[in-house]
């Protein structure tokens, strides 16, 4: 394995003002959910009980073997757009040839180095993890250009749901090749968002939420998650609501939150399979092929650019 390789922006100076913004603006970029180890290990308990059920896992199998006819083995790279616990990516590899060269890439430092150990052991080939924000990251195919093949398949597990598409398509259609692939899973909402609102409603989420601010001082208030719909977008939507007086601080500087003032934590977009093929067409990728859960609200998707 090759050594972790940390983009120059990712530097404490960069994150301490991005961090300022996000308590100034009150909405957290969703990387700061997993900066520490405690984070990541909080994420993890997440994903841990909250993952989609076992049978989820046939969907990745099953894109990984419809890749595996597609590609040139010894051409090909795997690269990992937020690797997060890295398991859906290391049941894709399993079904690619060995020399398919696996990069995985994420913010989380620990997150990373725990993908690449586990990918190493299993055999896999792995080639240098790199760390660096996908959207304050410019030039971002220059900084992972020496590490691409002629041909790649851009994995994205978790992430593009996080982004309203306006945010994050345009960066991921920009690093896409004529001959490179896409693979991206959304969290679906077949009959309406309601239904998986427990997915998100509940205390180990919020812990893990919550820790964002309980590094910057004793936030008083509690948690809501609840549905929302905007744009023809239907969406989880965490905040944090003061009930007392608050005061955050970092970098410096304080921020005094009052009762009743609110932070946005997070957001996750549900799609439809509809809505995925419109919204992506829209930014110029095309879904090639899809892989959908008997229950409906699972699906892998194969994408080229348009």
């Amino acid at each position: 394995m090759s050594p972790l390789i940390i983009h120059p922006d990712l530097n404490e100076q960069t994150l301490e003002r991005e961090r300022i913004l996000c308590l100034k603006q009150g909405k957290v970029d969703p990387k700061f959910h997993y900066e520490t180890q405690k984070q990541s290990d909080l994420w993890l308990k997440v994903h841990e009980q909250f993952a989609p059920p076992t049978d989820v896992s046939c969907l990745y199998q099953e894109a990984g073997q419809f890749l595996a006819g597609l590609i040139k083995p010894k051409a090909s790279t795997l690269l990992s757009l937020g690797c997060g616990g890295g398991e859906k990516d290391i049941t894709i590899l399993r079904k690619l040839p060995l020399d398919v060269n696996f990069i995985p890439t994420d913010i989380s430092i620990p997150l990373l180095q725990a993908v690449a150990q586990r990918a190493k052991r299993e055999g896999l080939r792995v080639g240098s993890p790199l760390a660096f924000n996908i959207f304050s990251t410019e030039n971002i195919r220059n900084f992972i250009g020496p590490h691409l093949s002629r041909q790649n398949i851009f994995t994205s597990f978790g992430l593009i749901p996080n982004f309203h598409p306006q945010e994050i398509l345009p960066t991921i259609h920009s690093l896409l090749q004529p001959e490179d692939y896409l693979l991206f899973s959304a969290n679906l909402a077949p009959r309406g968002i309601d239904e998986i609102l427990p997915q998100y409603n509940n205390q180990p989420t919020k812990d893990w939420l919550a820790e964002f601010l309980q590094r910057f001082g004793e936030a008083k208030g509690q948690i809501t998650i609840s549905t929302a719909r905007e744009e023809q977008l239907d969406f989880i939507s965490a905040r944090f609501i003061f009930s007392a007086t608050s005061i955050l601080a970092t970098g410096g500087k304080e921020f005094v939150f009052e009762p009743g003032e609110q932070i946005d934590l997070f957001t996750s977009y549900r799609y439809t399979k509809d809505s995925i093929k419109r919204i992506f067409s829209e930014h110029h990728i095309e879904v090639a092929k899809e892989f959908i859960s008997q229950n409906g609200e699972d699906g892998v998707f194969v994408c080229q650019a348009q």
